[in-house]
């Protein structure tokens, strides 16, 4: 197992930061470590590597990854309406209560 240094860059502001990891090791722990240090949760983001969206149950190895790769890191967008369209309010509800 070769060890590999890989880089995330954040895509909104292109920060980066550095991280090695076994080429057989899930990412997850790298995903996990960089979301902390960035004060977010690892839900709120997606990794892609070479335009391909990455999961965190992958390994290096997997997507054949070389040292000194970058990752590109995205912020998920929320959503502008609530679940499915459906309002919250009992206005939008007819009025039952």
């Amino acid at each position: 197992m070769s060890t590999l240094n890989l880089t995330l860059r954040m895509c909104d502001d292109n920060t980066t930061a550095s991280f090695s990891i076994g080429s057989t090791d899930q990412l997850w722990p790298v995903f996990e470590d960089y979301s902390k240090n960035i004060g977010k949760n690892m839900n709120a983001l997606f990794f892609k590597f070479d335009g391909q969206l990455i999961y965190p149950y992958m390994t290096a190895a997997q997507l054949e990854m070389e040292d000194g790769d970058i990752i590109d890191v995205f912020n998920s967008q929320a959503s502008a309406h609530t679940k499915r369209g459906r309002s919250n309010s009992p206005e939008d509800l007819g009025g039952k209560r």
